[in-house]
């Protein structure tokens, strides 16, 4: 993909100023920039499953929120599943100590496995956090190209399938 970004554009075509970037809604000359921004937002309301910025109900807020540089706190995204750290019971008057011990063993692994996988997941989650983050920037120059984006997730899905298989 190649864009032209030698060009400067002005002006508002969209009313809504959720899924606008701060240039054009403070109408200063903007670029294709403006779609990265508006792509983490939708990215936002994907992984949050609620609207960006959802506390303010009038154009206007929104944009004082935006003029202020405020975003969305990412919710969702940070909780993952934690096992379960109660052992299993122990029956004293049961003669199956071994048995037990193998069990809790095998409990024990299953803890281990799962807290891994909810460590895994939780790293993910902060490295895609991250990337919208820089995509969201107030400032069009620090938002990452298209290109980027596009490895990123690309890799973030590649891995995701290789995990899960």
């Amino acid at each position: 993909i190649q864009f032209n970004t030698n060009y400067k554009l002005r002006g508002r075509v969209v009313e809504n100023p959720r899924w606008l970037a701060p240039e054009i809604i403070f109408n200063y000359n903007y670029n294709e920039a403006v779609d990265i921004y508006s792509l983490a937002v939708i990215f936002y309301e994907l992984l949050e499953r609620k609207l960006f910025l959802p506390q303010y109900k009038f154009d206007s807020e929104i944009e004082d929120a935006l003029f202020r540089n405020e975003r969305p706190l990412f919710y969702h995204t940070y909780q993952f599943h934690q096992p379960k750290t109660g052992a299993a019971d122990d029956d004293d008057n049961n003669n199956n100590n071994n048995n037990n011990n193998n069990n809790n063993n095998d409990l024990n692994k299953k803890k281990m496995k799962e807290q891994l996988e909810g460590d895994k997941r939780k790293k993910y989650e902060r490295e895609v956090v991250h990337m919208i983050e820089r995509c969201w920037s107030q400032k069009p120059s620090n938002r990452p190209p298209i290109q980027e984006i596009v490895q990123f997730f690309h890799s973030k899905f590649n891995s995701f399938l290789s995990n899960t298989g």
